[in-house]
């Protein structure tokens, strides 16, 4: 409908020219909402590198064995990461 379809008058061609306007502006508010999301992630995960959380929590995972006074399970901690 929205690609040119043919109607036989001009109220009709009127509706379907503003059904083609309002889903074309519904696409946009879609599509600007999914890139100000993505934008908005990249910017937390920045900020949670930026300050050294990131660090930290792979710091934490990694290091689990670490000081526990066994040095078999410190070098297999090593190899696995």
């Amino acid at each position: 409908m929205c690609q040119g379809g043919r109607s036989s008058g001009n109220l009709e061609q009127h509706k379907a020219a503003r059904i083609c306007q309002g889903q074309s502006t519904l696409e946009y508010a879609l599509v600007l909402f999914a890139f100000l999301s993505l934008v908005v992630g990249l910017a937390a995960v920045w900020h949670a590198g930026r300050d050294g959380h990131l660090l930290k929590l792979a710091t934490t995972a990694a290091s689990h064995l670490f000081g526990a006074g066994n040095t078999l399970n410190e070098v297999n901690d090593l190899v696995l990461f």
